[in-house]
């Protein structure tokens, strides 16, 4: 999804783009539609990489972005051996020898990490190059931080295979009032579409794969979330959140965030025991210094990346 963002800003410049997949889900299908993206997908990952080689050999100098932890510096090379340019998206230096025109990582600790790369290759590296759609860039909500948090977002992605989102919301069952919470879960989960009054000033509804997503999380006073690319919209959308790290590729967003005072990171969702986790949701929503944490968010992510990494490819192209 965070590819949208740059599918839009090169759109802008008059560019075209191909979405090159296999089983397409539908939420990412209707998402590129949507942007005007063209869509071919594959049965097998083995066949989309395939038709993205002979692509890149018919398409010479055209632009291929990758983020995928699978795509190492043997995909890389096979590319621009095609005739093809390269952007690697890799936030976690998953393969640290690289072999790219660009190399982007928005994570605040990506300097630190142990890439190596060619003196040719470009680095877009740090929150100013964080790819945010275009619905997401939007003016501030006004908040009050002077009362606890009563208008909560929850967000786990679209599978949440560890139903973070359900243990979250049977935390929220016991929490102070008022509270009114929309659990946005995915395609993936069975209560999704519910509502629910779970009690006196407390209601609980469940929302399932949403195009209104940065509208539910622009009316939140606080976020509830897994610490991926959601935290980086919720930062431009000047919403304090909690982040839970549901993967290791999680780690540097929750980390980075959690240090800069963008977030508070909840740490593993393994290694907190549901009373830790519910009181570190009470804690934020009582923190007046969520005011402190909003205007960090939104000072560390202007949602202007996109347009960025796609200047340093007309750069970069410019330059070859």
């Amino acid at each position: 999804m965070r590819c949208m963002a740059l599918a839009e800003a090169w759109r802008r410049t008059g560019g075209e783009t191909i979405l090159f997949t296999a089983d397409v889900p539908p939420f990412a299908a209707s998402a590129a539609q949507s942007r005007g993206v063209a869509i071919l997908s594959h049965a097998s990952a083995n066949d989309a990489w395939s038709a993205l080689a002979d692509w890149a050999h018919a398409n010479a100098g055209a632009w291929v972005a990758l983020d995928s932890y699978d795509a190492g510096p043997d995909v890389h090379r096979s590319i621009r051996a095609a005739g093809g340019r390269v952007l690697a998206i890799d936030d976690v230096a998953a393969h640290p020898d690289v072999d790219c025109d660009i190399l982007l990582n928005p994570n605040i600790d990506a300097e630190r990490l142990d890439y190596r790369v060619a003196a040719s290759t470009h680095c877009c590296f740090g929150p100013r190059y964080a790819l945010i759609r275009d619905e997401f860039r939007r003016p501030p909500t006004p908040r009050r931080f002077d009362l606890p948090a009563s208008r909560v977002v929850v967000t786990f992605g679209g599978a949440d295979v560890h139903d973070q989102a359900g243990r979250v919301a049977r935390l929220l069952v016991r929490a102070a009032p008022p509270l009114n919470v929309t659990i946005v879960a995915g395609q993936a989960h069975g209560a999704a579409g519910s509502n629910e009054a779970v009690g006196e000033g407390i209601r609980i509804r469940w929302q399932g794969a949403t195009s209104e997503m940065a509208g539910l999380m622009a009316s939140a006073d606080m976020a509830i979330c897994a610490a991926g690319s959601t935290c980086w919209e919720l930062a431009h959308l000047g919403v304090p959140a909690l982040a839970v790290i549901v993967a290791d590729n999680q780690i540097n967003v929750a980390t980075g965030l959690h240090e800069a005072g963008v977030l508070r990171s909840a740490g593993w969702f393994d290694r907190i025991s549901d009373d830790e986790l519910a009181s570190a949701i009470d804690a934020l929503r009582r923190d007046a210094g969520r005011g402190e944490m909003s205007c960090r968010g939104r000072a560390l992510v202007d949602g202007l990346g996109a347009d960025r990494v796609v200047e340093a490819m007309r750069l970069a192209a410019v330059d070859a």
